[in-house]
């Protein structure tokens, strides 16, 4: 059992996307700067925020914007609700 969950979890790893790594490192300071906004990062840089996706992805000025880690930043008491 322990083996597979090992082999799931590399997975699992393999398959995030390195900003979305970054972003789960930096949540809390995600949060705190940016709760309730969607942020859009790439090559780990925040490159843009705003209250709806749209403004997002004009902000950040992007070629291909599907290059764009794109998501909304909880706040506070949201993650409370959570709980």
């Amino acid at each position: 059992m322990a083996f597979i969950i090992a082999r799931l979890s590399a997975r699992i790893e393999f398959v995030m996307h390195q900003d979305e790594k970054w972003a789960a490192r930096h949540f809390d300071d995600l949060v705190k700067r940016y709760g309730g906004y969607y942020v859009g990062i790439l090559s780990g840089k925040i490159l843009a925020r705003g209250k709806t996706p749209m403004q997002v992805i004009k902000k950040a000025k992007l070629e291909k914007p599907e290059q764009l880690y794109l998501f909304k930043v909880p706040t506070k008491k949201e993650l409370i609700c959570l709980l």
